[in-house]
């Protein structure tokens, strides 16, 4: 999976250089960002497809960025599309616009017994949603919602194709049955979490901990996984600080710049450079956020509880 990201003006003529040059791949034009073109690409010659994509790509719009994904079952595209998104973060910053996907354990695939019985209290109350009138959304479909709400936020509509209007109804209708407040980053985190854990492969019958998730994030594989997330900006302290202190003001830019005496502007830069740290996009969507702060939760350096 490939992640293009041009200028919107140079989106057609992206899509037409790599229909002519990638004959077997399938090509979108992408319904939430409209300066995106994703490229599905069979993956028995990856290094041609490379080649292939970047040349395709340079001819129609030499400034633009490239993500590139692991190869994937095709049942498991969104998960190419994440990984090329991520990688996309990384090609920004770099001098060839180009960067592939570093492999990484995701955090539910470490959990242990009893996650997914976890997931299912978590979300019971959406899950088993009857809506008062047949045209109304049900349980799955708000399921579905918030798991592209989490992933695109604002844009999350486009990809729904519903208007702006029943997006924001339908979260304040999330929030009520759940008994949540969805502008929290870490309620997000957690509803993030036990969206990843319900679709896990397997059937887990374990009863989760009596602690709950704090039960689940004590386990050695969790702390093992924290590190391994966090490595990357151990090494830089002020990224390390900036990343964390973005995380407790629930991403607020202005609000980091304050708690940290510095512009704007400056945490921006600072973020960025840690999405090139860490290989992963934090303040686009799809994002590593939930799952860097699961992380700084888990080694307890994340000040703000849920």
């Amino acid at each position: 999976m490939y992640v293009i990201e041009g200028a919107p003006a140079a989106r057609n003529a992206i899509v037409d250089q790599c229909d002519a040059a990638c004959t077997r791949a399938w090509i979108i034009k992408c319904p939430v960002y409209p300066s995106h073109v994703i490229i599905l690409s069979p993956a028995d010659d990856p290094r041609g497809a490379d080649d292939k994509v970047l040349r395709a790509v340079r001819a129609a719009c030499p400034s633009a960025a490239i993500g590139a994904g692991d190869a994937v079952a095709l049942r498991d595209t969104a998960v190419g599309y994440t990984q090329a998104y991520h990688a996309l973060a990384v090609a920004r910053q770099r001098a060839d616009h180009f960067a592939r996907f570093t492999a990484a354990e995701d955090l539910a695939a470490v959990l242990g017994p009893g996650a997914q019985q976890w997931a299912q209290q978590v979300l019971s109350p959406l899950l088993e949603h009857v809506p008062a009138r047949r045209q109304d959304p049900g349980g799955q479909d708000l399921c579905a919602t918030l798991r592209s709400w989490l992933n695109f936020r604002s844009a999350s509509w486009r990809q729904l194709k519903i208007h702006r209007n029943t997006l924001a109804e339908r979260l304040r209708h999330i929030e009520a049955i759940q008994g949540c407040d969805l502008s929290r980053l870490p309620v997000q985190a957690e509803l993030y979490l036990a969206l990843q854990l319900l679709h896990r492969p397997g059937d887990d019958q374990a009863a989760p901990p009596q602690e709950g998730l704090a039960g689940l994030l004590a386990s050695p594989q969790a702390r093992e996984w924290a590190k391994m997330m966090l490595d990357p900006l151990a090494e830089d302290q002020v990224l390390l600080d900036t990343v964390r202190a973005w995380l407790e003001a629930d991403t607020q830019p202005e609000a980091t710049a304050v708690a940290l005496s510095v512009s704007a502007r400056g945490v921006r830069r600072r973020l960025e450079r840690a999405e090139e740290r860490l290989g992963r996009s934090l303040t686009g969507g799809p994002s590593a956020r939930y799952d860097v702060l699961l992380a700084m939760r888990i080694c307890g350096c994340y000040a703000q509880a849920s």
